[in-house]
């Protein structure tokens, strides 16, 4: 769109390029021969981890022995992989007998965050929550979690202490730069992500 001569108005209804770049020459988004839109420099991140260690406040049965809201400690390093980084601050820091999961946010905006997990209850009639806290590394007696994704209760039958859950969920949330979100439990008296064939998985990206 444009003025032409005489101050008259000019209308493009096509805009045809292969990309846009910053000012400063980096590349913001493509378009390749088909039509598909790519966008390099876009926040995102994915880390996995294969621990399948139990955790949670049955002290002595427990092998990451830990309080009722505190972070996940399956992040060792044994057991993790980062998938995806693009722009993120990814850490890793000591906690609970094991290791947490830190990711800064880079850029101030409206993310997509979430998590894929399965989960085996090591005692009847236990409730667990994951998801995220912000600017937080504590271990609490009480509380909720600051971004909950997921929440499963076992039943109180005898034989409840074996039941297996499905822990997955996303949210839509604004974030400014510089929080950190750590992974978190809630609640968990003991219990164990079925982690060898469905990898616990904490991800997000901007979505704008």
């Amino acid at each position: 769109m444009g003025w032409g001569n005489g101050g008259s108005r000019i209308m493009a209804s096509e805009l045809h390029v292969d990309a846009i770049k910053h000012s400063g020459g980096t590349s913001a988004l493509t378009i390749d021969s088909s039509g598909r839109v790519f966008q390099p420099s876009k926040p995102m991140f994915q880390v996995k981890s294969v621990d399948t260690n139990s955790f949670g406040t049955s002290h002595s049965d427990s092998h990451y022995d830990i309080t009722y809201r505190s972070p996940l400690p399956v992040f060792i390093n044994a057991s993790r992989t980062t998938e995806i980084n693009v722009g993120f601050t990814i850490a890793f820091a000591s906690s609970g007998g094991g290791e947490r999961l830190d990711v800064t946010i880079p850029v101030t905006g409206v993310y997509v965050l979430g998590c894929r997990a399965s989960m085996t209850f090591g005692v009847a009639d236990d409730f667990i929550a994951i998801g995220y806290m912000v600017n937080s590394v504590s271990s609490d007696s009480s509380g909720n979690l600051d971004i909950p994704f997921a929440g499963n209760q076992s039943s109180s039958s005898s034989d409840a202490n074996n039941m297996q859950m499905n822990f997955s969920g996303s949210v839509l949330r604004s974030c400014t730069a510089g929080e950190v979100l750590t992974a978190y439990q809630q609640s968990s008296s003991r219990g164990s992500f079925i982690a060898t064939e469905n990898p616990t998985t904490f991800f997000g990206y901007l979505l704008g």
